[in-house]
């Protein structure tokens, strides 16, 4: 116990004030700490007579401050009022302790007693740290039995089993329980069972006791809601730019059985078992939440941990289509939270400009740079010609470029200059001399040709053979008879 002293100005420098206003407070604050920290104090302050001496000094004014430590009696009553044969006897409580008395820290000053009304075995459930110890009482009127020979028990030791379950030798249970097996007999414990729905969370767990009316599992339904369309544009951007999501999911590489060290909350290291034997190591990040279980099957590229699932990840693993399809379904998903239809033909005009570019990481015979960037069309056509005079490409991968890169990386500078940095292209195409052949659609459009699209496609030609005599008569009818 502690006592503090506080002193507060309540003027300011240079105030004016008037006679009699209080210049200063002084608070005493009381303090308890130990095993007085949860108690409370209460001061008191004794009557002093008034001074009318005035050759004396008056007496100094005192307080008194008394600790106080309130005991409640706890009784079980409301509880066990619920049973139809209650009867308040049941719980007897004693005082131990008389008003006045001086008493001894640890002094029992109160017992309480309960009584059975009934005779039977004493049960003692199992009792978590700091939590108050109830006794079950079984009465014989709670169980019923069962002689079964030993040859066909058809259940175990604290077995659960469910009205009208086959305990052996032809006996059905009449009811739901434990089972107890003793001396050639079955016992069945009365219980009453509760289905729950998978995604249930327990409230309770096996051997805990519970009283009626107690809760002991919630399920929780997500209530499907509308998404905010402003909110969800920085995904899509995120999609689009092909940025690499931060906490990113582990995805697998290859298909097979999942195995790990430990439990999914505390697994370090997920282990693949690929069909051919071959065992995939991938390490979980701190804080990270593994979303399979031991002995799951999974398909390449599936996710294992919680996250978003980066698509260059999707790609390496799954390749183009894979990373196309993934793209357009999430953002898919992002318009359709809020109800927004969009055409499937939209997206996927962008995200094939996002995939046609490869990387060439071993030129092989050609004349291709190592890690030069090349249309997957050109690619494929210098491949071609590669193998068609018996040489080899080499090795050349996909990649995802964002939409930004991808318009700047294209091989018409027109396009390129439409876009971004339009300043920077001109001038890098003037020096280097190049030439646009007027390819695609921007540049056309750009240009303000006909676009290379439909009817205006000039890549397909129609060779048509000239007319002869026959060709020139319509339905049998000379074309002179026509007019």
């Amino acid at each position: 116990m502690k006592l503090d002293y506080y002193s507060k100005l309540m003027v300011k420098d240079t105030e004016r004030v008037k006679a009699g206003t209080p210049l200063a407070k002084t608070e005493v604050v009381l303090k308890l700490s130990g095993n007085l920290a949860h108690l409370a104090g209460r001061v008191e302050i004794p009557e002093v007579p008034p001074h009318t001496d005035e050759e004396s000094e008056p007496e100094p004014l005192g307080f008194h401050i008394t600790i106080l430590e309130s005991l409640a009696l706890r009784r079980d009553i409301p509880a066990l009022a619920k049973r139809a044969d209650f009867r308040e006897q049941q719980v007897v409580t004693y005082l131990m302790a008389k008003e006045g008395d001086s008493v001894a820290p640890g002094t029992t000053v109160v017992r309480t007693e309960i009584l059975s009304h009934a005779g039977g075995v004493i049960e003692e459930p199992k009792v978590g740290e700091g939590m108050i110890a109830r006794l079950l009482l079984v009465t014989p009127d709670q169980e019923k039995n069962y002689e079964v020979p030993k040859a066909q028990l058809a259940v175990k030791e604290g077995e659960f089993v469910f009205e009208g379950a086959d305990l052996g030798g032809g006996a059905k249970a009449e009811w739901a329980g434990r089972a107890r097996v003793s001396g050639g007999k079955i016992y069945v414990r009365h219980a009453r069972p509760y289905l729950i729905s998978a995604g249930t969370q327990l409230l309770c767990t096996a051997g805990d006791m519970v009283l009626m009316g107690e809760p002991l599992a919630m399920l929780v339904y997500d209530r499907v809601k509308t998404g905010d369309i402003i909110q969800g544009l920085p995904r899509v951007e995120e999609l689009l730019e092909a940025r690499k999501p931060k906490d990113s999911a582990v995805i697998t590489e290859r298909a097979g059985e999942i195995d790990m060290d430990g439990e999914p909350d505390e697994a370090t290291t997920i282990l693949v078992k690929t069909d051919t034997g071959e065992r995939d190591s991938y390490a979980v990040p701190p804080g990270t939440r593994v979303i399979v279980n031991k002995g799951d099957y999974v398909e390449g590229g599936a996710p294992v941990t919680d996250g978003p699932i980066n698509p260059h990840d999707v790609l390496r693993v799954s390749g183009v289509e894979a990373t196309q399809r993934f793209l357009v379904d999430e953002v898919q998903m992002v318009y359709k939270s809020q109800g927004v239809e969009i055409a499937d033909k939209h997206i996927e005009v962008i995200v094939r400009q996002m995939t046609r570019k490869k990387r060439v990481d071993d030129p092989g015979d050609s004349q291709l740079l190592p890690g030069e960037m090349v249309d997957t069309f050109e690619a494929n056509k210098v491949a071609r010609e590669l193998e068609a005079e018996g040489k080899s490409m080499g090795v050349v991968h996909s990649v995802l470029l964002g939409i930004t890169k991808a318009s700047l990386n294209t091989e018409s500078f027109v396009s390129a200059a439409s876009f971004q940095e339009t300043t920077r292209v001109l001038t890098e195409a003037a020096i280097e001399g190049k030439k646009d052949w007027l390819h695609g659609l921007k540049e056309n459009v750009v240009i303000g040709r006909l676009i290379p699209a439909g009817t205006g496609f000039f890549d397909v030609e129609e060779e048509s053979e000239p007319m002869g005599p026959e060709s020139a008569i319509i339905g049998g009818v000379p074309p002179e008879a026509l007019i």
